[in-house]
């Protein structure tokens, strides 16, 4: 079974990760975050940064101060309800 982020760029992972929880003020919606995963599949890492300039800025940020988000999620961290952790949201 193919996973949501095959055959995308680790730094891009990086990039919507960084867009999602640093860049957009509001929750985002499964239609717009299913928006950003399929412009991430289907843009260059370089087409991505360029439509995703604030995150990378903040990528940039991070990576000095070496800050980058991890992007593994541990067994108990993440409950697929909710309860006794935060939801898988795909992000």
């Amino acid at each position: 079974m193919l996973s949501l982020w095959d055959g995308i760029d680790h730094t891009v992972r990086v990039l919507v990760r960084l867009h999602v929880d640093q860049v957009e003020t509001a929750k985002l919606s499964k239609r717009e975050m299913k928006r950003i995963c399929d412009e991430a599949r289907r843009m260059s890492a370089d087409e991505f940064i360029a439509e995703y300039s604030e995150a990378q800025m903040i990528y940039e940020e991070f990576e000095t101060q070496d800050k980058l988000p991890k992007l593994k999620i541990m067994p108990n961290a993440v409950s697929p309800h909710g309860s006794g952790g935060r939801v898988d949201d795909g992000f």
